[in-house]
């Protein structure tokens, strides 16, 4: 019997040699799929090792029996996205909040679920745990990737996730569910479920109103009087300055919000020393962040490293010279964690330039009335506008 169980141990391993890979490389397979029960963890201590991160919050989640499908830590070690296989999973996980990882206090939120892949995959079951990725893609041929459950290389668990092209080949995978079998085993096969409420938080909803306007585009010799002129009814006006000269924007504030949405209305195409002016409405909080006062080498990648959990970021430049503008944009998963960002951001410098971060995001009718279509509008509170020109 020993004999026995040493050949076949031996043929098992040279198997799994030999079998072709779907997804082999370790940097694609976070990309592969999010299964719908994901948590971000962020305010890691990226000053410790990459690998030491990963494996003191894999043990940190083992600790707590949690079931993980996949850790996937950012390349700036500041943040990392955790896969988990239930919904139990994922509520215990958020319970972490606050709790101390390397002398650090985790930050932990649901992180958004990529519906369109969780539809074309299929949950796979009662997988014997000598089975090869070869033995499985044999009975799902058209997959396009696997991946067993905790990122192991054999079904340890007996579990694994298929992915296809469309979710019609998915669909179409689910009827094997009780028919197929590997090594005489029956599978149980059935359609990833997509986190109660994940659907729900895609819908957009409409800024709160503000008693606060965004101007732009002034001309350069601007002052609050000329800007007094145009909105009589402003109780305050900040014209933030770089080097003794007017930036270009200016904050002005009302007494109401009815006050504010009027003169955003009435002033829509008004001019100023011959320059058209652009006005927005100010709201918090967004998902978005406009940073103000960037210094002139700052590129978007560093702009977007300095915060948190960002997901993209841009810097407007002149159109005519191309030369940066010195603000930019920095966009978010969720208000929450732009929120948590934006808190962390006090007293901020980027490339040794001090900054300015304050709310922003466009509502669809405020970009019509200033004409401009490929600039975000900007949202800040009342504090942080009185604190641009500082």
């Amino acid at each position: 019997i020993y004999i026995k169980f040493v050949i076949t141990f031996i043929l098992v391993k040279a198997k799994r040699k030999t079998q072709p890979s779907v997804d082999s490389s370790p940097s694609k397979k976070p990309k592969l799929i999010n299964d719908g029960y994901c948590v971000y963890i962020g305010n890691l201590n990226k000053s410790k090792f990459y690998e030491d991160i990963k494996n003191t919050l894999a043990n940190c989640l083992m600790k707590h029996s949690l079931l993980v499908q996949d850790i996937r830590l950012d390349k700036a070690k500041k943040h990392a996205f955790v896969d988990l296989a239930s919904e139990m999973d994922l509520n215990k996980a958020l319970t972490l909040n606050g709790e101390k990882l390397l002398d650090q206090p985790m930050k932990v939120a649901k992180a958004k679920v990529k519906e369109a892949k969780v539809k074309r995959t299929i949950f796979v079951e009662n997988i014997p745990f000598c089975a090869t990725k070869e033995d499985v893609l044999k009975v799902f041929p058209k997959a396009t990737a696997l991946r067993f459950l905790g990122g192991t290389d054999d079904p340890s668990k007996g579990i694994a996730f298929v992915e296809f092209q469309n979710k019609e080949k998915a669909k179409a995978a689910l009827k094997l569910n009780g028919k197929a079998k590997i090594q005489k085993r029956v599978l149980r096969v059935s359609a990833v479920k997509v986190e109660p409420g994940a659907k729900k938080a895609k819908a957009k909803t409409a800024a709160p109103p503000s008693d606060i306007l965004y101007v732009r585009n002034l001309p350069e010799n601007v002052q609050e009087n000329h800007l007094k002129k145009v909105f009589k009814n402003a109780v305050h006006i900040n014209i933030p300055q770089s080097d003794g000269k007017p930036k270009g924007y200016a904050f002005v504030e009302f007494k109401s919000v009815a006050q504010a949405e009027t003169a955003l209305k009435s002033a829509a195409k008004r001019k100023l020393m011959k320059q058209p002016l652009k006005i927005f409405s100010v709201s918090v909080p967004s998902k978005t962040l406009i940073v103000l006062g960037l210094s002139e080498r700052t590129s978007h990648n560093t702009l977007m490293e300095a915060f948190e959990g960002a997901l993209s970021s841009k810097i407007l430049k002149d159109k005519g010279t191309g030369r940066t503008r010195r603000f930019g944009f920095v966009d978010f998963e969720s208000v929450e964690s732009c929120t948590v960002a934006k808190e962390a951001a006090d007293d901020i410098e980027i490339d040794g330039c001090k900054v300015t971060v304050a709310f922003a995001r466009p509502k669809s009718s405020e970009l019509e009335n200033s004409g401009e279509k490929g600039h975000k509008g900007v949202k800040a509170s009342t504090r942080v506008n009185r604190q641009a020109s500082q």
